[in-house]
């Protein structure tokens, strides 16, 4: 938030002044349209809210709420975004953080080269990283199935004794081999 005259966050509201209020979602791939965030505030912000319009600079995840501080005068400023957050919250079911505030209109507050770079970059990472994890994950996933589908435990136990059977039998006609007889089969002799 580039602007001069930054409210610090125990500054007291003035009755009847115009603020704005910057709210960010960085990190979220799902920004609700400014007219979303309007009615989520309009329908759940305090009773001291009022006049109050909705804009995002292009190209970024901020949201400047402005509006008419219609309070006593006792409210602060981080009161008021931690409440300015809960509407969202409430109305949107949106995770929103507070950036700061001014007391004036939004169209006094710039986003600065440099945060907007950085929102677009940290949008561009996202969606890398989401991608790439999704591919391991999906990759790893298929691998594990394929080899799970590929024997079950009792198909390779019966493999096995097969093996030894196979084995012993081979082995054993050294000795003598496998005879048949009347009588029966014998391993070994006669």
């Amino acid at each position: 938030m580039a602007a001069s005259n930054l409210c610090q966050p125990d500054d007291n509201l003035v009755p009847g002044q115009t603020y704005t209020f910057q709210m960010d979602m960085t990190g979220f791939h799902f920004e609700p349209s400014t007219g979303d965030v309007q009615s989520a505030l309009m329908q759940n912000a305090p009773a001291y809210v009022g006049n109050l319009q909705v804009t995002s600079p292009v190209t970024s995840t901020l949201y400047n709420c402005q509006f008419t501080y219609e309070g006593d005068g006792t409210d602060i400023v981080s009161d008021v975004g931690n409440d300015l957050i809960q509407a969202l919250n409430t109305g949107l079911g949106l995770p929103f953080n507070f950036v700061g505030a001014v007391p004036d209109t939004a169209s006094t507050i710039a986003v600065s080269p440099t945060n907007a770079a950085k929102t677009v970059t940290d949008s561009v990472t996202d969606a890398l990283g989401n991608a790439v994890n999704k591919i391991v994950v999906n990759t790893t996933k298929s691998a594990a199935t394929g080899v799970q589908n590929l024997l079950t435990p009792v198909e390779v136990a019966v493999g096995i004794l097969a093996i030894v059977v196979i084995g012993i039998i081979f082995f054993s006609g050294k000795a003598g081999g496998l005879s048949a007889s009347e009588t029966g089969l014998s391993i070994g002799g006669k």
